[in-house]
């Protein structure tokens, strides 16, 4: 059985490589790395990432739109 972070991570890889293939290793570094706020683009879709840090666990959201 896969825990949250490899299950996160296969998930972050298969939208990546749909919405964002350009940036995908960037995106990936930052996801699981970074505790500031970002968002990619690549003209016809955009990624915001925002990073919460709670007293029992972190909160990492993802948010993909198109323009």
């Amino acid at each position: 059985m896969q825990d949250g972070k490899n299950i996160a991570h296969d998930w972050l890889i298969k939208i990546s490589d749909h919405y964002f293939p350009t940036h995908k290793n960037k995106i990936l570094k930052k996801f699981f790395s970074e505790k500031n706020n970002f968002e990619f683009t690549d003209g016809r879709y955009l990624i915001k990432y925002t990073f919460f840090e709670g007293p029992s666990i972190n909160e990492r959201l993802l948010i993909i739109s198109s323009y």
